[in-house]
């Protein structure tokens, strides 16, 4: 449709690609900034099954929601 290519020219992604990451850009901050269980972060960000929202989170990081926190986690400096 015209939507979608004109989204696409701006953005530089189709319009449910650039939502996807934008989703996945908040799980990383929640799955960063706070100690809620991954379902809980699935569900903050309008999904409503877990599995799918970890497939979703690998397509996109490379990494399974929990690996990616543990992985962040062990980068913060220790004081």
């Amino acid at each position: 449709s015209y939507f979608i290519r004109l989204f696409k020219r701006r953005m530089g992604l189709p319009p449910l690609r650039y939502a996807t990451l934008q989703r996945v850009e908040g799980a990383c901050y929640l799955l960063e900034s706070s100690d809620l269980p991954v379902y809980r972060v699935a569900e903050t960000l309008g999904y409503d099954d877990e599995f799918y929202f970890s497939r979703v989170f690998r397509k996109a990081t490379g990494l399974s929601p929990r690996a990616w926190r543990d992985r962040r986690a062990g980068a913060k400096p220790k004081i």
